[in-house]
């Protein structure tokens, strides 16, 4: 049986990125809490006025 072939090279991040918590912060200003993010369908919404609460990034919004 052949190998496949070997991956190419990726990059990722230093590991701060996704570690720091100040990073967190900015970035939940700077994406999350600045736009509206799609979090369900229209059919899970059959009235008026009806909710849907999600939770982001440890923070309930």
């Amino acid at each position: 049986m052949d190998s496949p072939p070997p991956a190419p090279s990726s990059h990722t991040l230093p590991s701060r990125y996704y570690l720091d918590p100040d990073i967190l912060e900015r970035e939940k200003t700077a994406i999350l809490y600045r736009h509206w993010h799609y979090a369900g369908h229209i059919n899970q919404f059959t009235n008026s006025g009806d909710i849907s609460a999600h939770q982001y990034s440890r923070v309930l919004r």
